[in-house]
């Protein structure tokens, strides 16, 4: 629930739908492809997911600072 109301507050209530268009689009994505990325980068020596996950958790990272630097839409007095 979060995401919506995140997402209203930072591009406003009249763009919500096409801004959670993108983000539901982008989200599908994610899930699908990085259970393959893993499994792509399973080390077979080690027989470990180490490299897959921290890939992951650098990702997720990359994106919370990104979204961080948004600017909050102005309201419109």
């Amino acid at each position: 629930m979060i995401i919506p109301l995140m997402a209203g507050d930072l591009f406003g209530v009249r763009t919500l739908g096409r801004v959670m268009g993108i983000i539901l689009v982008a989200d599908g994505l994610a899930e699908s492809l990085s259970p393959m990325l893993v499994g792509a980068l399973y080390n077979d020596i080690t027989k470990s997911y180490s490299l897959g996950f921290t890939v992951l958790i650098c990702i997720a990272l990359s994106g919370a600072l990104i979204v961080s630097f948004l600017q909050k839409d102005k309201p419109i007095i």
